[in-house]
């Protein structure tokens, strides 16, 4: 503070007085003095002249700041302000990462209208600044969306990967969500998305050219959440293409019983022989299938059935005399 005054010596001093304590009123009707203060912060040197009110509705507040000495309030003077307190938005859900290291496509479902996302990023292998050290935030800021593309990953820093948040604001607020995206690059700079575990065939039978297939996927420590089961077929001489244009029918998997899920899955071929059958797990809106699948060979007649729906031959040589 700056005071100008000319001080007989000997005859005038000056003492400052500082207060000891700060009332904090605020309220959503007028602040009518004196009153019981909200709050009370004492001067002690080591506070930040702060105050953090408990969560509060959204609302405008008339706020004030009185000086207390001696248990005496400063009533004159008072400057009383008003600070407007909006709703925290509903954050993003449902986050998917798209294309590729030259421009990963973030997507989520916006739970809140009129709201402004902000796409924080990491770099490869890194923590995500979100501007709250030295260097700035990586980030991309877009309104009433809910996709935004980054900018370019450097090939030179892969495999590894990319760590993402996306935060709504609205009203000057911004939620604060920490779910995090990982997004795993490989040298190529494609994304390598969480699979589910490996379809296995619980039964198959044939009625006629119709093959029927049961398949299940286990539950347990999955990467991912199987959504759907994809059947796969080929002739006994082929190999199966397993891309997922190729499926031959699809099915939603049903409910968790003991740690699986099942479907029932159908094919009918055009002519009788033997066909190569497979199955897949697929995780909906990434379409990453298992990492294996099984195969198993199936034979379809109108005339008759097969006997044998699986068959292995094992030869072994006997002794010669």
């Amino acid at each position: 503070m700056d005071y100008d005054h000319n001080v007989i010596a000997g005859f005038e001093y000056i003492e400052l007085l500082w207060p000891e304590e700060y009332q904090v009123h605020y309220d959503t009707g007028p602040l009518s003095f004196p009153r019981s203060p909200e709050a009370t912060v004492e001067d002690n040197e080591t506070n930040s002249y702060s105050y953090l009110t408990p969560v509060l509705a959204a609302d405008d507040y008339n706020c004030a700041i009185v000086p207390v000495r001696d248990d005496v309030e400063q009533l004159t003077g008072i400057v009383e302000e008003v600070i407007t307190i909006n709703e925290v938005p509903e954050a993003p859900s449902d986050l998917y990462a798209t294309g590729d290291a030259g421009g990963l496509v973030i997507n989520w479902t916006s739970n809140e209208s009129g709201a402004t996302y902000t796409v924080y990023s990491s770099l490869i292998d890194d923590i995500i600044n979100y501007g709250r050290y030295d260097e700035p935030a990586i980030k991309t800021t877009i309104a009433d969306a809910e996709s935004a593309t980054l900018d370019p990953v450097d090939l030179t820093n892969l495999p590894g990967w990319v760590r993402v948040v996306v935060r709504a604001s609205k009203g000057g607020v911004q939620e604060q969500n920490d779910a995090v995206l990982r997004i795993e690059l490989d040298d190529a700079g494609n994304i390598l998305y969480d699979r589910p575990n490996d379809a296995t065939i619980n039964s198959l039978d044939a009625d006629g050219l119709t093959v029927n297939v049961n398949a299940g996927v286990f539950t347990y420590d999955a990467e991912a959440d199987a959504d759907y089961v994809d059947l796969f077929v080929a002739s006994y001489d082929e190999l199966i293409d397993i891309s997922l244009t190729s499926a031959v029918d699809t099915a939603l998997l049903g409910s968790e019983a003991n740690g699986v899920r099942s479907a029932e899955l159908h094919h009918t071929f055009d002519d009788e022989g033997w066909y190569k059958i497979a199955v897949l797990a697929r995780v909906d809106g990434t379409d990453a299938q298992s990492a294996d699948y099984e195969e198993k060979l199936v034979y379809v007649s109108n005339d008759k059935p097969a006997a044998v729906s699986n068959l292995r031959i094992a030869a072994q040589r006997g002794d010669e005399g």
